[in-house]
């Protein structure tokens, strides 16, 4: 009988934690390092957006079916020639193989530690198992540093983890962590120790910003690209993550990555799909989907199922229209020259930054607004930090989720509310600017407009919406922006 490999065996929790990954383009491998590799994909040198999903959805393959390594290069190479994506001179019309083993070796283990990460953190599991045992592997090029660390054992709480200490640590690293019992400290003869508190400062090639890494007897444990446990960004730093990422990519790559990012906001937001094989209801919701185990649709509110279903049963995503104009909810939807229509799929924001400063009488462009947050792809505290530049008044963050208790906060005189859709692990962020509360029904500002066209009219829209629909449908958070005089 073959002997069973970690590779071979699917892995529910390293599944889900590649598969909420987004294709991005790179030319360098220093772009998209840290955090960013939870929520990215990305190839050095591989710009090709056909080509990118395929290798994608080869490693996916790969998880889910424990395909090899020769399986692998075998559908790279079908995929890189498809897509005219030739092999450098010299290499025989083939990948080099320790390319080809990196990609799939580097892809596989870091989406295996976060698994494991994730069960080990559980809190059943810490209880249990509290503690972490470090174990180096057998590699071409060992790094002194990591021998020195095996066998060692630290509290599994300890934030040497998190701060870059969990492996693997850099390129070929394959390191890997076990949690322990105390009976498994006393049958094993080991100790707890004090994790490494050294550090090391290096610098960012690209910005210069320095950052500290964990050491140990002034050697570096952790590559720069690294200094991050794998799979331990938070669903709600995931756009924050990604628009810093996108500043350190040359120009033609960041708006092929902010095109790649709508869309899949977009099939996120208007594809649910059935691709959750230990599901247990067989559903997913996109990237909405929070474990894609066990989760899933049943995880929803009642109303949001609702639509769920209805969205899944659609066979494309919205063309036109305003988010809620193509879904059954909005009423009377019309356009408005009033309300700025959005330039890109990507500017609700902006838009609907304008509309805030014309509230207090202040205008605005929409590059003055895009200059000031520096970006056009926004954060809400990008949107006050542009709102406050842009006027005399002190703008403040108000968080608080929609449900009838809040309703009357919606109408508070001198507030301007802005609504942040935001299904949970979804980066679809659309962005409305809400009028308040009519005692029937919630009045709606939408900078999408009727056409798909952005550029078309330069008209969005206005229309109600049920606040039963209203709480069912944007089950994320609003952020009041409040504005008071700065003197």
């Amino acid at each position: 009988m073959p002997e069973a490999t970690w590779v071979n065996l699917p892995f529910a929790e390293a599944i889900a934690f590649f598969k909420q990954k987004l294709p991005l383009p790179t030319s360098s491998y220093t772009e998209i390092i840290d955090e960013a590799q939870d929520w990215a994909f990305t190839v050095a040198g591989i710009a090709k957006a056909d080509l990118l999903n395929d290798v994608y959805g080869a490693i996916v393959k790969a998880l889910e079916d424990g395909t090899t390594l020769e399986e692998f290069t075998q559908d790279f190479d079908i995929a890189a020639a498809k897509a005219g994506w030739q092999p450098p001179p010299g290499s025989e019309g083939k990948w080099g193989g320790w390319r080809m083993e990196l990609i799939y070796m580097q892809n596989l283990r870091g989406a295996y530690a976060a698994g494991r990460f994730k069960q080990m953190r559980d809190p059943e599991v810490a209880t249990a198992r509290p503690y972490w045992l470090w174990r180096h592997r057998d590699s071409r090029v060992p790094r002194a540093v990591h021998l020195a660390l095996d066998g060692k054992v630290f509290r599994g709480d300890s934030v040497f983890w998190d701060a870059g200490g969990y492996p693997p640590c850099g390129y070929g690293c394959k390191c890997g962590v076990f949690a322990l019992s105390q009976r498994d400290l006393e049958r094993r003869g080991r100790k707890v120790e004090d994790a490494p508190t050294e550090t090391l400062t290096i610098e960012d090639k690209l910005t210069g910003e320095r950052q500290q890494i964990p050491a140990l007897n002034g050697q570096p444990i952790v590559d720069p690209g690294f200094v991050h446990a794998a799979g331990t960004s938070k669903p709600e730093q995931r756009q924050s993550v990604l628009n810093r990422s996108l500043a350190r990519l040359p120009e033609p790559l960041r708006r092929q990555a902010r095109e790649a990012i709508q869309q899949r906001s977009t099939a996120d937001f208007a594809a649910p799909q059935k691709r959750a094989p230990n599901c247990k209801k067989g559903w997913s919701c996109g990237s909405s989907c929070i474990s894609r185990t066990r989760k899933c649709r049943s995880s929803l509110p009642g109303q949001a199922r609702t639509y769920a279903d209805w969205l899944a049963s659609q066979s494309a995503p919205p063309t036109g229209g305003s988010i809620f104009g193509k879904l059954p909810i909005a009423i009377n939807e019309v356009e408005d020259a009033t309300v700025p229509q959005q330039r890109s799929d990507i500017s609700c924001g902006v838009a609907c930054g304008q509309m805030l400063l014309r509230g207090i009488g202040v205008e605005a462009s929409h590059d003055d607004i895009a200059a000031a947050a520096g970006s056009e792809f926004l954060t809400p505290g990008e949107v006050k930090l542009a709102l406050s530049k842009l006027s005399s008044e002190s703008w403040q963050e108000n968080w608080e989720f929609p449900n009838s208790k809040n309703l009357l906060k919606l109408t508070t005189p001198g507030n301007a509310v802005a609504i942040q859709f935001e299904r949970p692990q979804s980066s679809l962020r659309h962005w409305v600017v809400v009028d308040g509360y009519d005692g029937k029904n919630i009045r709606i500002r939408d900078p999408w407009g009727l056409s798909s066209d952005h550029r078309s009219t330069g008209k969005g829209t206005r229309y109600s919406v049920a606040p039963q629909d209203f709480f069912a449908y944007w089950n994320g958070r609003f952020v009041r922006l409040d504005h008071g005089s700065s003197s």
